[in-house]
C-alpha cells in the first residue's frame, strides 16, 4: 500500500464536498468587501492572513492527519499539497512539476495547476472585479493568497511538530484570474539558520 493511497484516504476522510462555485463566490465576496474597508494596497495580505490563521487553529486541533505528511523536500511539499487541496476544495489537483529533476532531493517545488477553484470562471459576472481592479490589487501576490496562505501556515506548522529546521514560503508565480494560462506556485524550504 502506497504513502500515496494512505494520504488521499485521509484527505477524503477530513475534505469536504463543496462544489468550486462556492469557492468562486467566497473569494470573489471577500475581496469585493476587503477593497471596499481596508483597501486595495491591504487586501492580499488580509487575505492571506485570514487562510494562514484558520487553517492554523484548525491544525492544531487536529495534529494527527499531519503524521503521514512531512514537507522536507520537493517531493513531499507536494504529496502535502495534493492533500490539503483535495482537503480543502473536495478534489484531486490537476498539475504539472516543472521542477521534475531531482524532486527527491530538492528543496523547492515549482508547479502548475490547471483546476484552481478560486479563478476559474472569474469575469463571468457581473459582480466580479474587473481585470484592471485585478491586476492592481493582486498583481503582486496573485489571486489565491488567501489559499497559499493556508498552505503556509499549516506547511509550517508540521515542519514545527517534526522539528524540521526549515520554514516553508510560497508563492503565485502566475494566476489565471490576471491572465495566465495556468496558476503557477513555487514552495520553497528555506533554513531557520538563513
Amino acid at each position: 500500500m502506497s504513502l500515496d493511497w494512505i494520504i488521499s484516504r485521509i484527505a477524503r476522510q477530513f475534505g469536504i464536498d463543496i462544489n468550486s462555485l462556492f469557492f468562486h463566490f467566497l473569494y470573489r465576496e471577500m475581496a469585493r468587501q476587503l477593497v471596499k474597508y481596508a483597501g486595495k494596497e491591504k487586501t492580499p495580505d488580509i487575505m492571506r492572513k485570514i487562510g494562514g490563521d484558520a487553517s492554523l487553529d484548525s491544525a492544531k486541533r487536529h495534529p494527527t492527519i499531519f503524521k503521514f505528511v512531512s514537507p522536507g523536500s520537493g517531493n513531499e511539499i507536494l504529496k502535502y499539497i495534493k492533500m490539503l487541496w483535495y482537503t480543502v476544495f473536495g478534489t484531486n489537483m490537476k498539475y504539472e512539476v516543472i521542477n521534475k529533476e531531482n524532486l527527491e532531493e530538492s528543496d523547492y517545488l515549482d508547479l502548475y495547476i490547471d483546476n484552481c477553484p478560486i479563478c476559474q470562471g472569474y469575469y463571468s459576472d457581473n459582480l466580479d472585479l474587473s481585470k484592471e481592479e485585478m491586476t492592481s490589487i493582486f498583481g503582486n501576490t496573485g489571486y489565491a493568497c488567501l489559499l497559499l496562505g493556508m498552505i503556509e501556515s499549516v506547511g509550517n506548522f508540521i515542519i514545527e511538530m517534526k522539528e524540521i529546521p526549515y520554514t516553508l514560503e510560497i508563492e503565485e508565480l502566475e494566476c489565471k484570474a490576471l491572465g495566465a494560462q495556468r496558476m503557477r506556485i513555487k514552495a520553497t524550504l528555506v533554513s531557520k539558520e538563513q
